[in-house]
């Protein structure tokens, strides 16, 4: 199956443009409008290549990562105290006190 990112980009495009999603940068519009060191725009091949990568090493890595932090909270429950202070006080500083 050959997928066209162009399509899926101009498509986008309308989404936005129609106010049905928003207009900050996204990483597909990223891959398809930023050239290589040479001025050279990426193929299909390469935008789905780097999409799968940033994919699935994305979910592998921040995977392991959450649970070493995790592991190592448990085990430390006075870091892992200091870690609830933090969110407690996070959230209420963006969101108030409810």
């Amino acid at each position: 199956m050959t997928i066209n990112f162009q399509i899926i980009y101009y498509l986008h495009w309308q989404d936005i443009e129609e106010g049905k999603i928003s207009t900050c940068p996204d990483l597909l519009s990223i891959l398809i409008n930023t050239p290589d060191e040479e001025g050279h725009l990426a193929t299909n091949e390469e935008i789905k290549d780097n999409m799968l990568t940033l994919l699935f090493a994305g979910y592998d890595s921040t995977n392991c990562t959450l649970s070493v932090v995790l592991k190592y909270l448990f085990l430390n429950p006075h870091c892992l105290h200091e870690v609830i202070k933090g969110i407690v006080h996070f959230t209420r500083f963006f969101f108030g006190n409810n």
